[in-house]
This record gives structure tokens, C-alpha cells and sequence, in this order.
């Protein structure tokens, strides 16, 4: 028995690339010396060209080669490789060895590990336990509650859907969570748009659909120019709406948990068609007010906090932006009245701008609530991995 054996992290019993890696491994190592096992384990690759089944790239190796050729190690193992019952030709073409699996054994081990494993309580072929013990947070789907279900949210829906099931086939545990948009000023129209036009009967008939319709209504009069009083009017109503869920008003909160049950009913009927479940519907609205002012705070105080016009965010031009950095709590923008000042990370070093965190009026973005979404899961599922899985747009 190779003593390096089993190489950590596999299981040859239950996948045949890792029965087959550990024994190029093994028989390298008696070739060359057994300090190469994992890193010969770690460098056989599938073949992207036919006719090999697997390759071994020897400068790959590394220090491991102690100076040596790779040129001439390649030719060494193809010589000193005598075929087994798992591999029937072995060659060398300058420092790349080609390796050729014998179908018989191969298909015979397959089989004798599907039977296996069939046999075995809560085992199938094509898992394995790799991954027992560990627990990741897969973030997909992600719609925003009253609004349709549309392409983007199919992709994302798809694709973290696969990436949790192989997870899970990797023996993690896997939390399913759909991170929904409920926050912030499109749900106060939305509010407005139910409190002008609502109808209990459309509303419970089709949800998306009315609440959809009426938010257009709402939001073509937030533009409606051609009534001034009417443009003015459905302003203030919002501003005033937005106002008093900042301030957790019962009537207005009560509404938007509603739709967002909803909209959640609404939803499990598409993911229903491609078979999905999620363990976790959260949202921007149950991010915890503790966690957003603590994340404030670790920013304020490792000093990448900066004061901006909201001008200043909207167009960012390197000729009118003044910025400076907040001490102690204190703003001290100098070139615009505190009342048109937000808060934003400064994040040009990542050539990725001054991002607002918080609004001159004291209402945090979804950036900031991103971040406290992320520390209040951890906090409460303690992941070793957590994934994001949305559309390039987002970026």
C-alpha cells in the first residue's frame, strides 16, 4: 500500500477520474520519487483533443523537478510506464505525457460503482462526501417583488439552481436563498400607485399583473409634465410614503409584506415549472438595521468613507468632484451645503468610482444593504462559501 495513499480530498470509491488520477499519481511517484504524488494528482487533466483520455503538462510539476528536463521526464515515465489494468499506452510528446484509458476496465469499475452505491442509504452514483461538514449559501433568482418574471431572473434562476445541486452532490450543505427586491423608493410608488388604485379582487386574482399596471399609472404621473399639479401632487404623496417606511409606519409596512407574500406565491409557480425550491426567500427589507449601521460605522472608521453631492454621483466629472474623507462623524465637504451631501466608499483605486452609500436625507442604498445582507448570513449560517449568481448588468 503507497503510504501518500488515500491523497486528501478524493475518493476513488465513488468517482473513477479519481481512481484513475490517484493511480497515474502513484505509479509517477514510483517513478520519479513519491514527493510528486499530489501534484501529479493535481495536474492530469482530461483531454480536450482525441485520441489521449488524459494529459500531464510536466513543467506543471514545478520545483518538484528539482531542475530537471521536462522534456526528458516526459520521455522517462512513457518508457518506464508499463501498462495496467487501468491504463493500456502511455506517450510522450516533448514535455506532455498522453495517457490512454483501457475502455474494458474502465466500464467495469463504472458499473461496479453504480451497483455499489445504488446499494448504499442516501448514496448515488455521481456524489460523493467531499464536501460533508461544509456549508454553502447559493444567492439566485433575485426578482423584485411586484414586477415580472423576466429572462434575466430565468438565467440566474437556471444557472443557480445546477451550481447547488453539484454543491450538494459534493456533500455540502446547501441553502437555497432568493434574495428578493423589496426596498427602497419604487415600493413607496408602488404604495402610492395600490392606495390610489387598488383593488382587493385584482390584487388577489393576479398580483404581478395589477400591481405591475398600477405602478405604471403611478410612475407616469410622478413624470407628468403636461398636469403640473397632478406631477406635483404624486410627488409629494411618494416623498411623504417613502418618509414613513424609513420610519416603519404599520400601515405601509403592512402593505408592502403583503405583496411581497404575494408576489412570493406568484413566483413558486414558475420555479415550480423548472423544479426548483429555495430554503430561504429573504429580501433587502429584512437586512437588519443593527448590521447597516455597523457596517457604516467599520467603513466610517477605516477611513474609506467620503462626503459628495448627489451631483457629484449622478455625473461624476473629474473636474467638479470635491471630496474628503468623514472624521469622526463629522462631514467636512466644504463646496456644497450639508443638506445636499451623501455619504459614498471611495473605490477609485478599483477604478470602480464613489459609489453612494447613504443619501443626504439619511436613506442607505442597496449597496450598503448588500453588505449587511452578507455579515447578517453569515452571522446566522456561519458558510464557508457563499455564491452570486446575477446577470452581467448588474456589475
Amino acid at each position: 500500500m503507497d503510504p501518500h495513499l488515500p491523497l486528501p480530498n478524493t475518493e476513488p470509491s465513488a468517482n473513477f477520474l479519481d481512481t484513475i488520477r490517484t493511480s497515474i499519481a502513484s505509479r509517477l511517484a514510483a517513478i520519479l520519487g513519491g514527493e510528486v504524488i499530489e501534484a501529479v494528482y493535481a495536474s492530469v487533466e482530461v483531454s480536450r483533443q482525441r485520441p489521449d483520455d488524459l494529459t500531464l503538462s510536466v513543467p506543471k510539476l514545478g520545483a518538484i523537478l528539482d531542475g530537471a528536463d521536462p522534456d526528458e521526464v516526459a520521455a522517462k515515465v512513457a518508457k518506464e510506464y508499463t501498462p495496467d489494468d487501468l491504463i493500456e499506452a502511455v506517450a510522450a510528446n516533448g514535455s506532455f505525457l498522453s495517457f490512454y484509458i483501457r475502455s474494458t476496465s474502465m466500464i467495469r469499475q463504472v458499473l461496479r460503482m453504480i451497483y455499489s452505491m445504488s446499494q448504499s442509504p442516501g448514496r448515488e452514483y455521481g456524489t460523493n462526501t467531499l464536501g460533508n461538514g461544509k456549508r454553502a449559501v447559493v444567492e439566485f433568482s433575485s426578482p423584485s417583488i411586484a414586477m415580472a418574471f423576466r429572462e434575466g431572473h430565468m438565467r440566474s434562476t437556471v444557472i443557480g439552481a445546477a451550481l447547488s445541486n453539484i454543491y450538494a452532490a459534493n456533500g455540502w450543505e446547501v441553502i437555497r436563498l432568493n434574495y428578493l427586491g423589496d426596498c427602497g423608493t419604487q415600493y413607496a410608488v408602488l404604495a402610492v400607485a395600490f392606495d390610489k388604485y387598488g383593488s382587493e379582487e385584482r390584487l388577489e386574482k393576479d398580483p404581478i399583473r395589477f400591481l405591475r399596471a398600477a405602478y405604471v399609472v403611478a410612475d407616469r404621473e410622478l413624470n407628468a409634465k403636461n398636469d403640473p399639479q397632478l406631477m406635483l401632487d404624486t410627488r409629494k404623496m411618494a416623498k411623504d410614503y417613502i418618509n414613513r417606511l424609513e420610519k416603519g409606519d404599520p400601515h405601509l409596512t403592512g402593505m408592502l409584506k403583503r405583496f411581497r407574500e404575494l408576489s412570493i406565491r406568484d413566483y413558486a409557480k414558475e420555479y415550480e415549472k423548472f423544479g426548483v425550491q429555495f430554503d430561504v426567500y429573504a429580501g433587502e427589507s429584512l437586512v437588519s438595521p443593527e448590521t447597516i449601521r455597523e457596517v457604516t460605522d467599520q467603513l466610517e472608521k477605516q477611513g474609506l468613507l467620503v462626503g459628495q453631492t448627489m451631483k457629484d454621483s449622478r455625473k461624476p466629472k473629474r473636474d467638479e468632484r470635491t471630496a474628503v474623507e468623514v472624521e469622526g462623524g463629522e462631514n467636512n465637504y466644504k463646496d456644497a451645503p450639508a443638506k445636499d451631501l451623501a455619504l459614498a466608499i471611495d473605490l477609485d483605486e478599483f477604478r470602480l468610482g464613489k459609489p453612494v452609500l447613504q443619501t443626504p436625507d439619511g436613506s442607505v442604498t442597496h449597496l450598503v444593504r448588500d453588505i449587511a445582507g452578507a455579515l447578517d448570513r453569515y452571522q446566522k449560517y456561519h458558510f464557508d462559501k457563499m455564491l452570486y449568481v446575477v446577470e452581467d448588468q448588474q456589475k
